[in-house]
């Protein structure tokens, strides 16, 4: 995975590290990158690697896990976010999100 290592160090890691060097030149940091594919393919890896190489937390959400915790999945997200608030930056991994965002997520299991 070259290819992927050196587009997420170049699109990613460096423009958020060296911010003004970023700033100079015009470059706009990115605030979200979305990382798709199938299970196993190395995402959380990935998502962990920038998070070290930045020196910044990493945190890993399951929306399943929070819906789960009494509140409702609603509920979850905003207290982990609230949470999440207090930090300057962050790397936050949203894992299955696929459990939620489908049709009839939050409305029990699809049958």
């Amino acid at each position: 995975m070259a290819k992927e290592k050196t587009l997420i160090e170049r699109r990613i890691v460096l423009p958020l590290s060296r911010s003004v060097l970023t700033a100079e030149h015009g470059v706009v940091p990115p605030r979200a990158v979305v990382l798709f594919g199938h299970a196993g393919k190395g995402k959380t890896t990935f998502a962990r690697s920038i998070a070290s190489r930045l020196g910044w937390p990493f945190v890993e959400l399951f929306p399943s896990r929070l819906a789960s915790n009494g509140g409702g999945l609603a509920a979850g997200i905003g207290e982990m976010f609230g949470s999440m608030a207090k930090l300057d930056h962050v790397v936050v991994f949203i894992d299955e999100v696929e459990e939620v965002s489908r049709p009839g997520a939050g409305q029990g299991r699809i049958r």
